[in-house]
């Protein structure tokens, strides 16, 4: 057994065993704005193709309560609940959500490039765990 021990066999001990490279964990908050109108359905638009949640469906997020803010005052929306916020834990990041419940009217927009889904179809869609949670929580 001791023949095939190469720290013993090099006299290296000290060496192994060899450490590995450890990730930096970064946190980041995002502001939530999971926008309901009045048929029950969500905005929901696709992720870009790189970065958190890379091509999964998502509510609009913001990086500060200031940017949601601005965004809801220029869709007309006043209609804002702010929920407590969660932490969603990644393998490189900590990811502190706050989730903001709004109230649209039919037509009323959050960011571009989204739609309108009913449960039955955001449910089949690829979805971020969280973002799913919230949803079927609402």
């Amino acid at each position: 057994m001791h023949q095939r021990c190469v720290a013993r066999r090099e006299a290296a001990q000290q060496r192994y065993p060899v450490k590995t490279r450890k990730l930096r964990r970064t946190a980041e908050s995002l502001w939530m704005a999971l926008a309901r109108n009045p048929a029950g359905q969500v905005w929901l638009a696709k992720r870009p193709a790189s970065g958190i949640w890379a091509g999964l469906y998502c509510p609009p997020c913001f990086t500060s309560r200031e940017t949601l803010d601005a965004a809801l005052a220029q869709a007309g929306v006043h209609d804002a609940t702010h929920e407590p916020v969660f932490v969603h834990v990644l393998t490189h990041k900590d990811l502190h959500i706050h989730p903001v419940r709004v109230g649209c009217a039919g037509s009323a927009s959050l960011a571009p490039g989204g739609a309108w889904f009913d449960e039955g179809e955001w449910s089949a869609l690829g979805l971020p765990a969280p973002v799913r949670k919230l949803l079927s929580n609402a």
